[in-house]
């Protein structure tokens, strides 16, 4: 009888979970995400549902129809007073670009997703300790204002430097701002942020996961931007986050490689914008003063433009934008990425821009964060090896670095990665610069780099065993929900 029981009652549970896998299964087909994405979803529920289900219920969802209208009316509030500076500048950029560029200008713009504009001076910097320095000179020399967004925030060493540096800011009465990604910067607690509250300034976290109240707060739906401005005028962006790993001053020759840059001038104020939509969405309110802009007497020579993406837009303008550059390379195409999980799009224009004799070089870490995502990563190598592009495994350190060179003139660095996260789940900015000495520094570090790297060779698949051929083929299979 007991065993009778037992069994009825496991057919029941089964009975239930076929359904509710069904049912989530159906769900996702809705979507409409790529047959890939949705693959792997239904997969990954199928095989391992007890573990698939919760998963899917804390990151799988795209749909975010309520924040989404939250995003939008801060992106009406925040841009009502920047739209006729945007509109005037986009226009200078875009006359004095030649064709193949306004094309690149064009694709993201269309989408009100971007905008170009003069910068004054702009500074590249190809390791943390640098960056770091002139950050911390920047913020010192603040006279009204200084905004912070990051994903992750550590209370490190040099995490408490800059908080403190923040809190002296704030206490001189300048007005402090600062956003951190609520799982990236999770050990960024309320006792470190303490100092800088009671200094005056403000810190605020992006769309904490409330685990009480998960189908409400999407913990998948994160702000991977970096972003500073300072009055209006200097800004940086790029991939370093506020963390001991990326300066050698801390973990000296393990130092991640990472890049990032300093802009002076009115394409501060694209940078502002897309700091203060994320900051109203996160506060409910926000500055939208003209004090908070940069309306340059002298805009400067040099053209760049700031694209931002994240799921508040079904067009996914980063990846539009970094196919397009893709698409328009004529001779060479550099590309470094941490995360290298391409969609086939992408994987399809490497392939013929390789294939109709661009010099097409990627470069990925060797050694990465996550061992499921670097085994994705090399089920990639041979179909695009086979086509002519080459690959490079950078050996020394984690290479953390999200940069693309085409041709002569067009150099994009920011946070977003190659990868489907990035692409259509986080929050990304980045900044193309359509300028011939920005786009040989990046192309001759990026040649240094190469130095010391890896050259991936055609038919290192196939000569792995059966075991690790079939753990990189299962990985690959989940790589569109990683």
């Amino acid at each position: 009888m007991a065993r009778r029981r037992h069994c009825m009652i496991e057919a029941t549970l089964t009975f239930f979970l076929v359904v509710w896998v069904l049912g989530l299964s159906i769900w996702i087909i809705l979507e409409r995400r790529s047959p890939v994405a949705t693959a792997g979803w239904i997969s990954l529920l199928t095989f391992l549902p007890y573990i698939g289900i919760p998963v899917y219920l804390v990151l799988g969802p795209r749909k975010w129809n309520r924040r989404r209208r939250v995003v939008v009316r801060a992106r009406a509030a925040m841009g009502g007073r920047l739209s006729g500076l945007v509109e005037r500048a986009s226009g200078e950029v875009m006359a004095a670009l030649p064709e193949e560029a306004r094309r690149l200008v064009s694709i993201s713009s269309g989408l009100k997703m971007a905008a170009g504009a003069r910068a004054r001076e702009i500074e590249i910097f190809h390791e943390g300790r640098d960056f770091y320095t002139s950050l911390a000179a920047a913020i010192e020399g603040a006279r009204h204002h200084v905004h912070l967004e990051f994903y992750i925030w550590e209370p490190g060493r040099i995490g408490t430097r800059l908080r403190d540096l923040l809190v002296e800011k704030a206490r001189q009465g300048i007005e402090v701002r600062l956003l951190v990604d609520g799982v990236g910067s999770s050990s960024f607690g309320r006792a470190f942020a303490k100092p800088l509250r009671e200094a005056g300034g403000e810190v605020v976290c992006f769309n904490q996961p409330r685990w009480s109240r998960i189908r409400s707060q999407r913990a998948n739906f994160r702000t991977h931007r970096k972003i500073v401005v300072i009055d209006g005028v200097t800004a940086f962006t790029g991939g370093m986050n506020i963390s001991d790993d990326h300066s050698s001053e801390f973990v000296g020759d393990l130092a991640q490689r990472d890049t990032h840059v300093r802009i002076v001038g009115m394409p501060a104020s694209l940078l502002q914008l897309v700091f203060l939509e994320n900051w109203y969405f996160a506060n409910g309110v926000g500055p939208n003063e003209a004090d908070y802009l940069c309306l340059d007497v002298d805009p400067g020579q040099r053209l760049v433009q700031i694209a931002a993406s994240g799921p508040d837009t079904e067009y996914a303008p980063i990846h539009k934008l970094f196919l397009e550059a893709v698409h328009g390379a004529r001779e060479r195409l550099y590309v470094s990425s941490p995360y290298f999980l391409p969609d086939d799009a992408l994987v399809a224009a490497l392939q013929s821009a390789a294939l109709r004799g661009v010099d097409v070089r990627v470069l990925v870490p060797s050694r990465g964060n996550y061992r499921i995502v670097r085994l994705a990563s090399r089920t990639y190598y041979e179909e695009l090896l086979g086509c002519g592009v080459k690959l490079y495994e950078y050996q020394p350190r984690m290479l953390h670095s999200k940069t693309l060179v085409a041709d002569e003139g067009v150099a994009i660095l920011g946070s977003a990665n190659l990868d489907n996260r990035s692409f259509h789940l986080n929050f990304e900015v980045v900044a193309v610069i359509y300028d011939g000495a920005c786009a040989r520094e990046l192309a001759t570090r990026f040649e240094t780099d190469l130095c010391q790297a890896r050259v991936v060779e055609r038919g290192e698949d196939a000569s792995q065993s059966l075991p690790v051929r079939f753990a990189h083929s299962l990985a690959r299979l989940v790589a569109p929900v990683l």
